[in-house]
């Protein structure tokens, strides 16, 4: 269903973290990118194998793609590279912010050409205290997922 490109590049902006952590806005999280929430069996004992956080990772990403469909009935007309940079934006960001921001209001307009830069545009993290600050990794992801909407072009980007 998903590209190798696709996962890959997930997975490098996600990082592989087989015990849970605190991501860059304090929250627990595990293995590929899954925000760890009440009634997970994660604990601070929880070792995840590679293979354990990759099977995690799918179904965060259908569980993204399940949600964009629900919200969005063009999303089946698009291209897969399409699908698939909208679906690591959701599984980022969540579905409530997908149907709050002016980038949904682009797709439904059939307004493509204005994805990448809105998708640029979710760069900031909040902190527990309430401060919002400009995350690096976000900046590079966004140009990644911009980069995969516009032209189907996987490549990971290193530089901000």
């Amino acid at each position: 269903m998903y590209s190798k490109s696709f996962l890959d590049g997930v997975e490098y902006y996600e990082g592989f973290y087989p015990r849970r952590y605190l991501d860059p806005v304090g929250k627990w999280t595990i293995g590929i990118g899954h925000l760890i929430v009440p009634g997970d069996p994660y604990t601070d004992k929880t070792v995840l194998t590679h293979d354990q956080a990759v099977e995690q990772l799918l179904q965060d990403l259908e569980q993204a793609r399940t949600g964009i469909m629900r919200s969005y009935p063009g999303f089946t007309g698009l291209t897969q590279n399409q699908q698939e940079a909208l679906v690591s934006w959701v599984f980022n960001l969540g579905i409530g912010r997908f149907r709050e921001s002016t980038m949904f209001k682009r797709l439904k307009a059939q307004q493509y050409d204005a994805v990448p830069s809105e998708m640029a545009r979710w760069v900031y993290g909040t902190l527990d205290n309430g401060d919002r600050v400009k995350l690096p990794g976000l900046v590079k992801r966004r140009r990644w997922e911009g980069n995969v909407f516009a032209t189907g072009n996987y490549t990971i980007v290193t530089e901000v």
